[in-house]
């Protein structure tokens, strides 16, 4: 169970939400305690959160990591983990994750774009890249229109079949176009 403790309006563009000013962990109730720097603060039982079954560690103390960027978690033996900071603010407040979900979507498309606009300048086809790649071109459509992320073997795979290196294609997509 979560628990909203403080408001999560930013006071000032400045600060940055995914900043933790104060981080602890009691642990007679496995509650983490966070404090960012907008002045969100949230209480949460450890085993709520999306991640803590897949880190396999039972903290008993928390602080804030190096630039407050970062949770640092400490189990009974001693052994430290760093949580991102942005990982528990996406975890522990709806309202940021839509905004990263959105980012996410608009970064896919833009990519999307980006990559058809390199095939076209090449003069390929869609059909063409997809025979000399391997990559099916429904796959290819579909990360052109910013509905499926390319993972890094298949932007490999359609650098190959654009006749570029992956070092080329990488650079033409970072070109605004």
């Amino acid at each position: 169970m979560t628990v909203q403790i403080g408001s999560s309006a930013a006071r000032a563009t400045s600060i940055d939400p995914c900043c933790v000013n104060e981080a602890r962990f009691v642990s007679m109730d496995s509650v983490l305690y966070l404090r960012f720097e907008d002045g969100l603060e949230r209480a949460v039982h450890w085993a709520d959160l999306p991640f803590a079954r897949r880190l396999g560690i039972a903290p008993v103390a928390a602080s804030v990591g190096l630039g407050k960027e970062s949770v640092t978690l400490v189990d009974q033996t001693g052994v430290e983990m760093d949580v991102s900071a942005e990982s528990l603010r996406a975890a522990l407040d709806e309202e940021y994750r839509a905004r990263l979900l959105s980012a996410d979507d608009d970064e896919r498309r833009i990519v999307g774009a980006r990559l058809r606009t390199v095939r076209e300048s090449l003069g390929l086809s869609q059909l063409e890249v997809s025979r000399r790649s391997g990559i099916a071109q429904e796959s290819l459509s579909r990360i052109e229109m910013g509905r499926r992320d390319p993972r890094l073997g298949t932007l490999r795979r359609l650098a190959r079949g654009m006749g570029l290196s992956l070092d080329q294609l990488m650079e033409r997509l970072s070109v605004a176009p």
